[in-house]
């Protein structure tokens, strides 16, 4: 009777045991569980605000290299680092350009890489009427862009002035007619033949040239504009520039662009213009 009874009081033990054991048991895998699920949100935070970072690091660095170096023709003029840059002239209405390099000259500390022409694609002209495909072709001067007084100085002491120069913004109207550059990234001068409707001019030397004025109310903006002028040729207004070529009277128009200028023959101009001059 004894060992009955105490193989019922151990069976009593061990069946409470359980009882007891499950509940402790399960709050233990529960608090693991959450343990586990705590160290991966965790990790995943820390994955999450890693790759922000990265992104928002590689943003800013590419922000800052395009404010640098601004790519493309670059009528914007952005910062002044000592970078070689496509600078592209666009002249309209001609089907084929050459323009040796006769001399140039660009701001201290700048590169310089040479001129080079190409056929463009055509563009609508006019731009804000009755548009027809007119050919373009393409005048680059591979140089850096800062703006300083000398190239301007060296500029007007090749032979220009305010009447055989012209400078292009969008709004001509703004641009004084006796104006001239007060400060340029570069000029060149080159022996400028083109092909005009199917003929061929030759323009002699001509100079041509990039500077820069602050647009806006706020002169917060500033844009790259061109000029162009030569001895045997005389500005019109506010509209353009006519030239003695070799065998013609060509005539550089404005089309309201600070790269870009429509090309003529004018023969019905009366005003005498100085005599052309050939290149040797």
């Amino acid at each position: 009777f004894a060992v009955l009874v105490r193989r019922r009081e151990r069976g009593r033990d061990e069946e409470e045991g359980r009882r007891c054991s499950c509940p402790v048991s399960a709050v233990s895998a529960l608090l693991e569980h959450f343990a586990m699920l705590q160290r991966s949100m965790v990790l995943g935070a820390v994955i999450t605000l890693t790759v922000v970072a990265i992104v928002t690091l590689t943003v800013f660095a590419t922000r800052f290299a395009t404010i640098a170096n601004p790519i493309g023709p670059g009528n914007l003029a952005r910062g002044a680092a000592s970078t070689l840059r496509h600078n592209d002239f666009e002249l309209w209405n001609v089907t084929g350009v050459s323009a040796r390099e006769l001399a140039h000259d660009v701001t201290s500390g700048q590169p310089f890489g040479g001129v080079s022409t190409a056929r463009g694609p055509d563009r609508l002209d006019p731009p804000r009427h009755a548009p027809i495909h007119t050919p373009v072709s393409i005048l680059t001067v591979l140089a850096g862009r800062k703006a300083s007084e000398p190239p301007a100085i060296s500029f007007i002491e090749n032979g220009m002035s305010s009447d055989n120069a012209f400078g292009m913004r969008q709004d001509y109207k703004t641009l004084p007619p006796d104006s001239l550059p007060a400060r340029l990234n570069f000029w060149v001068r080159v022996h400028l033949k083109l092909e005009h409707d199917g003929k061929q001019y030759d323009c002699g030397a001509m100079l041509i040239g990039q500077g820069s004025y602050r647009t806006g109310t706020n002169d917060r903006t500033i844009q790259n504009n061109w000029w162009i002028g030569g001895k045997s040729c005389k500005k019109w207004s506010g509209s353009g520039i006519y030239c003695q070529c070799d065998n013609a009277i060509l005539f550089f128009g404005s089309v309201e662009s600070t790269h870009a200028m429509r090309v003529s023959v004018d023969p019905s101009f009366v005003f005498p213009l100085p005599p052309f001059v050939p290149v040797s």
